[in-house]
């Protein structure tokens, strides 16, 4: 098995785009890249990959408790002999990312949205936590977005 891990800084983005991380993240892998359309890259990714992943990351600072960095981290696993269709598949997500179908992107949102308002009644305590953690440091308020 070949697992792969990189992390992207964030440290250049704009701080008014950084809210819009966790979106970016979540359909990032599922809008279709390079020739492929969404479906045909869904099948890719099952057919050589476990399966790819991008998600928002705040790293705290150790020796400052106020600091922070922000990133990306992109993941995904595979067995030896599809590591070259896996770094392909990363490639195109990575530079020729497909943004132009807005039916599907909209219904991504959409799905996303329900996960969140189904999510709502099961996690009143991991609420209640999260929110008083946010007090704590910049990390944990930035996290928390």
């Amino acid at each position: 098995m070949v697992y792969f891990r990189a992390i992207c800084s964030l440290n250049t983005l704009p701080e008014e785009l950084k809210p819009y991380v966790p979106l970016f993240c979540h359909v990032i892998t599922k809008m279709g890249c390079g020739t492929y359309d969404y479906r045909e890259q869904s099948q890719l990714m099952e057919l050589t990959t476990g399966g790819m992943s991008a998600t928002p990351q705040i790293i705290p600072d150790d020796s400052n408790i106020d600091a922070y960095e922000q990133g990306v981290l992109f993941s995904s696993l595979c067995v030896d002999r599809n590591l070259p269709e896996m770094m392909h598949l990363w490639s195109e997500i990575f530079n020729n990312p497909r943004f132009d179908d807005e039916e599907h992107l909209k219904v991504l949102i959409r799905m996303i949205a329900q996960e969140l308002s189904n999510g709502i009644p099961d996690s009143g305590h991991a609420y209640a936590s999260t929110r008083a953690s946010k007090t704590l440091t910049l990390a944990h308020r930035k996290s928390t977005r």
